[in-house]
């Protein structure tokens, strides 16, 4: 309502006059700035038609040997909120010739596309983890035998008795190792090449990497895991945590860090704590990590949290899987795997079948908007406060805050918003789950 005359160049106008002096004005500060966080805008997001909404539970895959079945689980909260995982997929025969206590499995990439594996200590087995289909093997044989023509004196990378029965995935890259390897009986550990591996059918040690030895006295358990977003591999394992019992070894991990010399990639160790219960007091154990007849072999990620299988009841055919803090190692929850009568020797970490096909966007920190004229089947994980999503048409997509704030999306179908805990509550749509857990970058199965 403020008469005036527009000129080229800049023009301030008043947004009112004061009601007890006309000749005043009053200036509207506007609209607050828009909080910190990274800008993204594209024009159109073509991704799949999608039924169903969300990005589903968390699936993680657990070997039996007495059955020689590589099981499937779904894990998600049931209605009185305690985590279980039900089967929903089972991998018949997964180690061709029969199981063995000692195998190890894992995730892994083939030419970018997700596998699960299975190791014997001979061979590593890999499947589709979506339908359960083989994709193909490869020998280990390669390192625990010395190639033709090497310089006399020249050792295997793991003695033939002592052969790298455990595999774990961490970032981008896959290790097999052994508990009690090395040169110290500690525990050694190599990274492989899987794409190239399964190509040829023979282990290849991946580019410019050497073995890894455990050093100060920590026992591995032959147990790897990584947790999405950082390049840590993780080691279950024993070592002497408490000083008031400085004879006594306790259950643990060790944190590896990844590192460089002359060009020569390898690892360096980082950190070592104790894993703990609730009382916060340490576990005792055998110079491997081993609590009377559990290994602790079975050692893997759900999200971000490290698992560990630390129980099995044979009559309720259960085996209970304990989540620790991936910073602190406290323990933090349990779950719950049900029909599972034996101990899984082996999980591997978690991913989620129902983000497979989809355009995946992670921004790992705030955003302050994410801006696209039409979008289809897009989910938008934004792991830190989602200040405004604006799209001017979108179907079967799902986003998430932490929490969300602003949706301008006009045309909406099949459209699920979700955030944590947010002063509008559910207006315009969004769905608020108080106790929404970061699930840590998203990747594609």
């Amino acid at each position: 309502n403020t008469a005036g005359t527009f000129v080229a160049g800049f023009n301030l106008f008043p947004t009112s006059a004061s009601t007890t002096n006309p000749n005043s004005i009053v200036k509207n500060p506007g609209a607050p700035p828009a909080p910190p966080g990274v800008v993204l805008s594209v024009n159109h997001v073509n991704g799949p038609s999608r039924a169903q909404q969300g990005i589903g539970n968390p699936q993680i895959y657990g070997y039996d040997p007495a059955t020689n079945l590589l099981t499937r689980f779904d894990v998600g909260a049931d209605a009185t909120g305690n985590i279980v995982g039900n089967p929903s997929l089972t991998i018949p025969n997964a180690l061709p010739g029969g199981g063995t206590p000692e195998a190890g499995a894992s995730l892994g990439r083939n030419h970018g596309n997700l596998v699960v594996m299975v190791n014997n200590g001979s061979n590593v087995y890999a499947y589709d983890p979506i339908t359960g289909a083989p994709v193909g093997h490869f020998s280990l044989s390669g390192l625990t035998t010395v190639p033709a023509g090497s310089p006399p004196g020249t050792l295997p990378i793991f003695d033939p008795l002592n052969r790298p029965n455990r595999i774990g995935t961490f970032d981008s890259f896959t290790v097999v190792g052994n508990a009690t390897g090395g040169a110290n009986g500690l525990g050694r550990l190599v990274a492989i090449d899987v794409t190239t591996s399964l190509a040829t059918g023979v282990a290849v040690i991946a580019k410019n990497t050497t073995p890894y030895d455990s050093t100060r006295s920590f026992g591995f358990s032959g147990g790897f895991a990584g947790i999405p977003g950082t390049s840590t591999l993780y080691t279950a394992g024993g070592a002497f945590f408490d000083p008031y019992q400085p004879n006594s070894t306790q259950r643990g991990v060790a944190s590896l860090s990844p590192g460089a010399t002359a060009g020569i990639a390898s690892f360096k160790e980082s950190a070592r704590n104790a894993f703990t219960g609730t009382t916060g007091a340490t576990l005792n154990s055998g110079p491997h990590g081993q609590v009377g007849t559990n290994p602790s072999n079975a050692f893997a990620n759900i999200d971000l949290g490290l698992a560990l299988v630390t129980a099995v009841d044979p009559v309720a055919q259960t085996n209970t899987v304990t989540l620790y803090n991936s910073q602190t190692f406290a323990k933090t929850t349990t779950a719950t795997l049900n029909n599972t009568p034996n101990r899984l020797t082996a999980i591997t970490g978690s991913f989620r079948p129902n983000l497979a096909g989809t355009a995946l966007i992670d921004v790992d920190g705030n955003t302050q908007s994410f801006r696209a004229q039409d979008a289809r089947g897009l989910v938008f994980n934004g792991l830190g406060n989602v200040n405004l999503v604006k799209i001017h048409r979108a179907t079967d997509s799902t986003i998430i805050g932490y929490p969300f704030a602003h949706a301008e999306i006009p045309l909406r179908n099949n459209v699920l918003i979700v955030s944590t805990t947010r002063s509008p509550g559910t207006r315009n749509g969004v769905t608020v789950i108080p106790n929404l857990k970061p699930t840590g970058p998203l990747s594609q199965p």
